[in-house]
């Protein structure tokens, strides 16, 4: 199955044992039981025909990493170990640390766009206004020609010598 691409913020659970359910006991024992979402913490959930598939929306990207987070967490639980998960989102932040004051905010942009699509990025700076010699930029994933799969980027980069 092949990502939606006006899909935000979305993970798709698949089975890989032979359990079925439906999208009632799927909400109810993996997001909410044991990844800790509320109700109101879930946009949308899509049981597939077959009670294998789910496809759950999160309203904020910051609920989309933090089911990201728990999955990899807490996946030897019973509910969690028998599903697989996807990130069909395409957008993420990622944090480059640079360890030389000249490196253009537009040279950063082009090397990453080697991987993904830059969609905005900045220097962050700290309370007072200072540069931290950090780069924050929210990225478009790029999907691999030959499987559809999203390629991930690292979420955090290092360039120059430390």
């Amino acid at each position: 199955m092949a990502a939606n691409p006006a899909h935000r913020n979305a993970m798709r659970f698949s089975a890989v044992e032979d359990v079925k359910m439906d999208g009632l006991l799927f909400s109810r024992s993996v997001p909410q039981k044991e990844l800790g979402f509320r109700p109101d913490q879930i946009d949308s959930l899509f049981g597939f025909p077959g009670g294998k598939v789910f496809e759950v929306i999160f309203p904020t990207f910051a609920l989309f990493e933090q089911c990201l987070k728990h999955f990899k967490e807490r996946n030897d639980s019973a509910p969690l170990k028998v599903f697989s998960i996807n990130a069909l989102t395409q957008k993420r932040w990622v944090n480059v640390s640079m360890f030389n004051e000249y490196v253009q905010s537009a040279d950063i942009i082009t090397w990453l766009n080697q991987f993904c699509v830059v969609s905005h990025g900045l220097r962050v700076r700290d309370a007072d206004g200072v540069k931290t010699g950090y780069f924050k930029a929210l990225v478009s994933l790029k999907r691999d020609p030959a499987t559809e799969e999203l390629r991930h980027i690292s979420s955090a980069i290092r360039l120059g010598a430390a």
